[in-house]
Parts: structure tokens; sequence; C-alpha cells
């Protein structure tokens, strides 16, 4: 028995009236819930708006106000790199480079023929490749 105030309750009616409530399904929860936006929530309630994938205790991402895994948020929302082709999710403060409508992350940002990094210098478009002003030199002569 649970006492509140001048009232002792059992364990079911105290649950029933007392506990806290999970967002999504109003169940009673009686443990390991997490918080959202200051909202509580079940483990398994709190899942990915895309595939429905739990994410309590892991990393995840908003986009309007809906919660992505970073798989689902990647494959739909994020930029792609132009060399690599891998997601660039921006997470750990990665940083990246874009260009009209090209992006790269900043390791993947070099020149195509000397490998040398254009993260913060000049560099010319010749086809599909990038190069730095020494290359498009030499390529042109």
């Amino acid at each position: 028995f649970i006492p509140r105030g001048d009232v002792i309750f059992c364990s079911n009616c105290y649950g029933d009236k007392h506990s806290t409530r999970c967002t999504k399904c109003g169940e009673s929860i009686e443990g390991g819930g997490l918080t959202f936006k200051d909202e509580p929530w079940h483990a398994d309630c709190f899942i990915c708006c895309n595939c429905g994938s739990s994410l309590g205790g892991v990393k995840f991402t908003m986009k309007d106000d809906q919660p992505y895994c970073y798989n689902c948020y990647g494959s739909m929302h994020a930029k792609t790199c132009t060399l690599c082709n891998e997601v660039i999710t921006g997470s750990g403060g990665t940083r990246f480079v874009s260009f009209e409508d090209r992006n790269w992350h900043n390791d993947c940002f070099h020149c195509s023929t000397c490998k040398a990094t254009l993260v913060g210098k000049g560099f010319i478009f010749d086809a599909d490749e990038i190069l730095c002003p020494d290359c498009a030199k030499a390529k042109i002569m």
C-alpha cells in the first residue's frame, strides 16, 4: 500500500491515478522511461517516425518536429558527398564543403590529381574533377 496525503492506495490504484504516463501510449511508466522535450515516454514508444526503431539510448535527429534514427535521416534528408557518396550527417562537428549543387566531406575535398586539400583554397572544375590551380595550369599546358 502507498500513502498519499490522507489516503492510502493499493499499488494498482496508485499507478492508475498518480503515475507518470507515456506521451505516446498514455500507459503508466513503471521505470525505464525517458524524457524528451519535457515529456515522458516509454523507451519502446519513442521511435523513429520512418522505420519505427526505438530511439531510447541512441543518437537521433529531428526534422520538422519528427524524430529520425541516423540511418533514416541520412537516407532521406542528408546531403551526400560528391566524391565518396556517403551521407554527410554533420554529427560530431563534421564539416563539409558545398559549391553549387555539390557537397563534400572536408576530407574528400581535394585535388583530383595531386590529392592536396582544397578546403579554404581556390579550385577549378574540369568536367567532374576538382583541381588545385597548379594542376589545372599543368593540365592546360
